[in-house]
């Protein structure tokens, strides 16, 4: 293939949105695409519970405020709103939506408390942990049917603790070595987790953040990344680690250790494992992250100047401008979309993706009014619907299908 298709120079025009929806933030988006959580934007002030701050500060991200605050929190789907009252704020990105978008797994609260809790479209929300077990707790993955979630609690000792709760049998605690979850496979029946043999107590010297933030810096003595399969014995693949990507629908899993621009990719369970800079060979400088697809058949390769895409059948250079952490892909690999850079007009602002189809080629530019500093997008799991949204609020729907020939 021909990599001059890939510059942003020679894409199709550009493709206009099928929904335009402003006034609203965007949260989360269901795997098929039709369903988001957002909440009415224009109120920026800071959540202002000094307890619950102070608690969180030893286990978040320094310089990020960690409470959202989601005045008239909703489902939206199709500009029809279902409210979701009861709660005041939310953990910074903890909302994840099953994939038809009907439950929502989040850790939120009001008052100074915060809870990992479930919720079913037009049901009551459901604590997923007892009161006398935790002190807070929050989300951090579902599996794709809303009857699995993984999470983290800190306990009434401020230990950082993970749990696993599965629909009908309730919640518990991660069995060791494991400590926090990372991810959970789509079908529920294992994770992706950090693993320590360790004292549980030692994760009090341990920010929870170094672990859940796969941008933090690897120190000694920071914990290993395991696989686990419920109900089995974990498998352990790295003693100090922190894993970059989990392909939910495979296991497949990607890692860096201490060891400079070295990171690891294990290909579902099985124990073959490549190193990811002989993979980019040529094509990246020295390799520093990564992203995966959901079926661990496509993968993205950051480097500090460059990146490159890689399926099985490909090896292509990311086109000049894309911003490489914004990358996504399908489930099976097939589309990818990432925000670019583009000169604005004067006194032009406007969010610009690009989308590819890896296997027949067609690629698209896509626009849409918002502050290009502050993108996010999101891509459906069959490729084809992508939502790109301004962090200030307002989001635009596209609808990338091939037209059917008649």
């Amino acid at each position: 293939m021909a990599l001059a298709l890939l510059a942003p120079a020679v894409l199709a025009a550009a493709a206009a949105p099928q929904l335009v929806v402003d006034g609203q933030v965007l949260l989360a988006q269901s795997a098929d695409g039709r369903v988001r959580l957002v909440h009415r934007a224009g109120d920026r002030a800071a959540v202002s519970v000094p307890a619950l701050t102070r608690a969180l500060a030893p286990y978040h991200r320094a310089g990020r405020e960690p409470l959202v605050r989601v005045p008239a929190l909703a489902w939206e789907q199709e500009r029809r709103f279902t409210p979701l009252d009861g709660f005041d704020y939310l953990l910074a990105g903890s909302a994840r939506l099953s994939a038809d978008g009907g439950t929502l797994a989040v850790g939120a609260g009001r008052e100074g408390a915060l809870d990992a809790w479930l919720i079913r479209r037009g049901q009551a929300p459901e604590r997923m942990l007892p009161t006398a077990m935790a002190r807070y707790s929050s989300v951090t993955d579902i599996s794709a049917d809303g009857r699995t979630v993984v999470g983290w609690l800190l306990d009434r000792q401020s230990v950082a603790r993970g749990f696993l709760w599965r629909e009908r049998r309730g919640v518990r605690l991660l069995p060791g070595p494991l400590l926090l979850p990372l991810a959970v496979s789509a079908d529920g029946t294992g994770l992706l987790a950090s693993s320590d043999r360790e004292d549980r107590d030692s994760l009090r010297r341990k920010a929870l953040s170094a672990v859940l933030d796969p941008d933090a810096a690897l120190l000694p003595g920071d914990p290993g990344v395991s696989l686990w399969r419920i109900g089995e014995s974990p498998t352990q693949l790295a003693a100090e680690g922190r894993a970059l990507a989990y392909a939910r629908l495979q296991g497949a899993v990607l890692w860096r250790t201490r060891e400079p621009g070295r990171l690891t990719v294990r290909l579902g369970h099985e124990s073959q494992t490549f190193e990811a800079d002989a993979l980019a060979a040529g094509q990246v400088d020295r390799v520093s992250g990564g992203t995966m697809a959901a079926n661990g058949r496509a993968l993205l390769l950051q480097g500090r100047q460059h990146s490159v895409l890689l399926t099985p059948m490909q090896k292509l250079p990311l086109p000049a401008g894309l911003q490489a952490d914004s990358v996504t892909f399908s489930s099976d690999g097939r589309q990818v979309a990432a925000l670019f850079r583009a000169s604005d007009r004067p006194g032009e602002r406007a969010l610009r993706a690009w989308w590819r189809d890896l296997t027949q080629g067609d690629s698209r530019r896509l626009r849409c009014a918002g502050d290009p500093a502050a993108g996010r997008l999101f891509l459906s799991a069959d490729g084809y619907r992508l939502t790109l949204a301004g962090q200030a609020g307002g989001y635009c729907v596209f609808d990338l299908a091939p037209e059917v020939q008649p």
